[in-house]
Protein backbone atom coordinates (compact mmCIF):
# COMPACT_ATOMS: atom_id res chain seq x y z
CA UNK A 1 0.00 0.00 0.00
CA UNK A 2 1.40 3.38 -1.02
CA UNK A 3 2.01 5.86 1.70
CA UNK A 4 0.43 9.30 1.81
CA UNK A 5 3.40 11.03 0.16
CA UNK A 6 3.30 8.73 -2.84
CA UNK A 7 -0.43 9.21 -3.27
CA UNK A 8 -0.05 12.99 -3.11
CA UNK A 9 2.67 12.78 -5.77
CA UNK A 10 0.15 11.04 -7.95
CA UNK A 11 -2.17 14.00 -7.59
CA UNK A 12 0.58 16.42 -8.57
CA UNK A 13 1.60 14.32 -11.55
CA UNK A 14 -0.58 12.54 -14.08
CA UNK A 15 -3.38 11.65 -11.70
CA UNK A 16 -6.37 9.90 -13.21
CA UNK A 17 -9.70 10.13 -11.46
CA UNK A 18 -12.09 7.28 -12.15
CA UNK A 19 -15.40 6.40 -10.62
CA UNK A 20 -16.27 2.95 -9.51
CA UNK A 21 -16.65 0.85 -6.40
CA UNK A 22 -13.91 -1.42 -5.21
CA UNK A 23 -12.94 -3.02 -1.94
CA UNK A 24 -9.86 -0.83 -1.74
CA UNK A 25 -11.43 2.51 -2.71
CA UNK A 26 -12.42 3.43 0.82
CA UNK A 27 -8.97 2.52 2.13
CA UNK A 28 -7.27 4.58 -0.57
CA UNK A 29 -9.32 7.67 0.17
CA UNK A 30 -9.04 7.19 3.93
CA UNK A 31 -5.28 6.96 3.69
CA UNK A 32 -5.20 9.88 1.28
CA UNK A 33 -7.04 12.12 3.76
CA UNK A 34 -5.31 11.09 6.98
CA UNK A 35 -3.28 13.83 8.62
CA UNK A 36 -4.53 16.47 6.19
CA UNK A 37 -5.90 19.62 7.83
CA UNK A 38 -8.71 21.72 6.43
CA UNK A 39 -7.73 23.79 3.43
CA UNK A 40 -7.08 27.46 4.12
CA UNK A 41 -8.32 29.76 1.36
CA UNK A 42 -7.27 33.34 0.70
CA UNK A 43 -8.50 35.77 -1.94
CA UNK A 44 -5.75 34.91 -4.44
CA UNK A 45 -6.44 31.18 -4.18
CA UNK A 46 -10.19 31.71 -4.46
CA UNK A 47 -9.84 33.83 -7.60
CA UNK A 48 -7.48 31.31 -9.21
CA UNK A 49 -9.89 28.50 -8.38
CA UNK A 50 -12.77 30.45 -9.96
CA UNK A 51 -10.70 31.12 -13.09
CA UNK A 52 -9.79 27.46 -13.43
CA UNK A 53 -13.41 26.42 -12.89
CA UNK A 54 -14.48 28.80 -15.65
CA UNK A 55 -11.90 27.24 -17.96
CA UNK A 56 -13.15 23.73 -17.26
CA UNK A 57 -16.77 24.79 -17.79
CA UNK A 58 -15.71 26.29 -21.12
CA UNK A 59 -14.18 22.94 -22.06
CA UNK A 60 -17.48 21.17 -21.29
CA UNK A 61 -16.12 19.38 -18.23
CA UNK A 62 -19.04 20.29 -15.98
CA UNK A 63 -21.93 18.39 -17.62
CA UNK A 64 -24.15 18.65 -14.53
CA UNK A 65 -23.83 20.03 -11.00
CA UNK A 66 -20.17 19.01 -10.64
CA UNK A 67 -17.15 18.52 -12.85
CA UNK A 68 -16.50 15.21 -14.51
CA UNK A 69 -13.35 13.20 -13.81
CA UNK A 70 -11.36 15.07 -16.48
CA UNK A 71 -12.46 18.39 -15.04
CA UNK A 72 -11.47 17.46 -11.49
CA UNK A 73 -8.15 16.04 -12.64
CA UNK A 74 -7.36 19.29 -14.46
CA UNK A 75 -8.51 21.42 -11.53
CA UNK A 76 -6.37 19.59 -8.98
CA UNK A 77 -3.28 19.66 -11.19
CA UNK A 78 -3.60 23.28 -12.39
CA UNK A 79 -4.66 24.69 -9.01
CA UNK A 80 -1.62 23.23 -7.31
CA UNK A 81 0.63 24.47 -10.12
CA UNK A 82 -0.54 28.09 -9.92
CA UNK A 83 -0.81 28.32 -6.13
CA UNK A 84 2.10 26.16 -5.03
CA UNK A 85 -0.26 24.20 -2.79
CA UNK A 86 -0.74 20.46 -2.55
CA UNK A 87 -4.51 20.31 -2.24
CA UNK A 88 -6.40 17.17 -3.12
CA UNK A 89 -9.68 16.49 -4.85
CA UNK A 90 -11.75 16.46 -1.67
CA UNK A 91 -10.48 19.87 -0.56
CA UNK A 92 -11.33 21.47 -3.90
CA UNK A 93 -14.67 19.67 -3.99
CA UNK A 94 -15.56 20.99 -0.53
CA UNK A 95 -14.68 24.53 -1.62
CA UNK A 96 -16.85 24.19 -4.74
CA UNK A 97 -19.79 22.99 -2.62
CA UNK A 98 -19.27 25.84 -0.16
CA UNK A 99 -19.22 28.41 -2.97
CA UNK A 100 -22.41 26.97 -4.44
CA UNK A 101 -24.20 27.12 -1.08
CA UNK A 102 -23.11 30.74 -0.61
CA UNK A 103 -24.39 31.60 -4.08
CA UNK A 104 -27.77 29.97 -3.42
CA UNK A 105 -28.12 31.82 -0.12
CA UNK A 106 -27.07 35.12 -1.71
CA UNK A 107 -29.60 34.72 -4.53
CA UNK A 108 -32.30 33.97 -1.99
CA UNK A 109 -31.38 37.10 -0.05
CA UNK A 110 -31.31 39.39 -3.09
CA UNK A 111 -34.28 38.03 -5.04
CA UNK A 112 -36.75 36.98 -2.38
CA UNK A 113 -36.39 39.80 0.10
CA UNK A 114 -37.52 43.42 0.10
CA UNK A 115 -35.68 46.21 1.84
CA UNK A 116 -32.24 45.29 0.52
CA UNK A 117 -30.42 46.78 -2.42
CA UNK A 118 -27.10 46.67 -4.25
CA UNK A 119 -24.49 49.44 -4.20
CA UNK A 120 -22.44 49.26 -7.46
CA UNK A 121 -19.83 51.67 -6.09
CA UNK A 122 -18.88 49.45 -3.16
CA UNK A 123 -20.08 46.12 -4.62
CA UNK A 124 -21.99 45.49 -1.42
CA UNK A 125 -25.54 45.13 -0.16
CA UNK A 126 -27.45 48.05 1.32
CA UNK A 127 -30.09 47.72 4.04
CA UNK A 128 -30.96 49.32 7.34
CA UNK A 129 -29.59 48.06 10.65
CA UNK A 130 -33.13 47.11 11.66
CA UNK A 131 -33.55 45.06 8.49
CA UNK A 132 -30.28 43.21 9.11
CA UNK A 133 -31.15 42.57 12.74
CA UNK A 134 -34.36 40.82 11.66
CA UNK A 135 -32.66 38.83 8.87
CA UNK A 136 -29.84 37.66 11.14
CA UNK A 137 -32.38 36.38 13.64
CA UNK A 138 -33.86 34.30 10.82
CA UNK A 139 -30.52 33.02 9.54
CA UNK A 140 -27.15 33.97 11.00
CA UNK A 141 -25.41 32.89 7.79
CA UNK A 142 -26.70 36.06 6.13
CA UNK A 143 -24.04 37.96 8.08
CA UNK A 144 -21.42 36.94 5.49
CA UNK A 145 -23.19 39.28 3.03
CA UNK A 146 -23.29 42.33 5.31
CA UNK A 147 -20.78 45.17 4.83
CA UNK A 148 -18.60 42.99 2.60
CA UNK A 149 -17.19 43.36 -0.91
CA UNK A 150 -19.31 40.82 -2.78
CA UNK A 151 -17.96 41.48 -6.27
CA UNK A 152 -16.85 37.87 -6.76
CA UNK A 153 -20.19 36.33 -5.87
CA UNK A 154 -22.07 39.04 -7.80
CA UNK A 155 -20.02 38.94 -11.01
CA UNK A 156 -18.39 35.51 -11.12
CA UNK A 157 -20.52 32.92 -9.32
CA UNK A 158 -23.45 33.19 -11.76
CA UNK A 159 -21.28 31.78 -14.53
CA UNK A 160 -20.37 28.85 -12.33
CA UNK A 161 -23.78 27.97 -10.91
CA UNK A 162 -26.68 29.76 -12.64
CA UNK A 163 -27.66 26.82 -14.85
CA UNK A 164 -27.52 24.19 -12.10
CA UNK A 165 -30.81 23.04 -10.59
CA UNK A 166 -31.31 20.98 -7.45
CA UNK A 167 -31.44 17.84 -9.58
CA UNK A 168 -27.91 18.45 -10.80
CA UNK A 169 -29.09 19.11 -14.35
CA UNK A 170 -28.78 22.32 -16.30
CA UNK A 171 -31.85 24.49 -15.92
CA UNK A 172 -33.15 28.05 -15.85
CA UNK A 173 -31.23 30.60 -13.86
CA UNK A 174 -32.75 30.92 -10.37
CA UNK A 175 -33.84 34.52 -10.93
CA UNK A 176 -36.20 33.43 -13.71
CA UNK A 177 -39.83 32.93 -12.85
CA UNK A 178 -42.26 30.26 -13.92
CA UNK A 179 -45.99 31.03 -13.76
CA UNK A 180 -45.14 34.09 -11.68
CA UNK A 181 -43.37 32.01 -9.04
CA UNK A 182 -39.72 32.32 -8.08
CA UNK A 183 -37.75 29.35 -9.38
CA UNK A 184 -35.62 28.74 -6.29
CA UNK A 185 -32.69 26.37 -6.34
CA UNK A 186 -32.84 24.26 -3.21
CA UNK A 187 -29.85 24.25 -0.90
CA UNK A 188 -29.32 20.57 -1.65
CA UNK A 189 -26.08 19.81 -3.45
CA UNK A 190 -25.62 16.41 -5.01
CA UNK A 191 -22.41 14.87 -3.73
CA UNK A 192 -21.11 11.62 -5.14
CA UNK A 193 -19.81 9.12 -2.61
CA UNK A 194 -16.21 10.12 -1.98
CA UNK A 195 -15.36 6.44 -1.57
CA UNK A 196 -16.20 5.98 -5.24
CA UNK A 197 -13.47 8.39 -6.32
CA UNK A 198 -10.32 6.30 -6.73
CA UNK A 199 -6.99 8.09 -7.12
CA UNK A 200 -4.53 6.26 -9.32
CA UNK A 201 -1.02 7.12 -10.43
Amino acid sequence: MENLDNINKGVMNNTVLTKGKSKNSGKINQQHSEGRSSARWNEFMNIKFIELCEEEIGKGNRPNSHFNSSGWKNLVRRFNEVTGKNYVYKQLRNHWDSMQKDWILFKKLMHQEIGIGWNPLTNSTEASDEWWAQKLRENGDYNKFRNKDLSLIWFRYDKLFSDIAATGERARAPNQRTNGEFNEVEEHVEIDDIDEMIILE
